[in-house]
């Protein structure tokens, strides 16, 4: 076992839950780019998917997968894995 999964056997569920907020606040900072798949909330409460073609500074181009082209504001979009 490595040192980091020794860390994570040893503790708590306080301290589980709070690594848990820490990993997604970390991959919230990694950026995205023109491939990766997302999704987001449309204006209208559904849930899109589909995957980013341009990456722009306020908002990112996105091919949805019904086909359509999305322009989305990048603080919407979230990374599917």
């Amino acid at each position: 076992m490595s040192a980091l999964e020794d860390i994570i056997n040893a503790a708590s569920p306080a301290e589980l839950h709070h690594l848990k907020h820490l990993i997604i606040r970390r991959i919230k900072l990694i950026p995205l780019i023109a491939g990766d798949r997302v999704r987001w909330r449309s204006r209208d409460g559904t849930i899109k998917t589909g995957t980013i073609k341009k990456i722009n500074p306020k908002h990112h181009e996105v091919k949805c997968d019904s086909g359509a082209n999305w322009k989305v504001t990048a603080s919407l979009l979230e990374p599917l894995n």
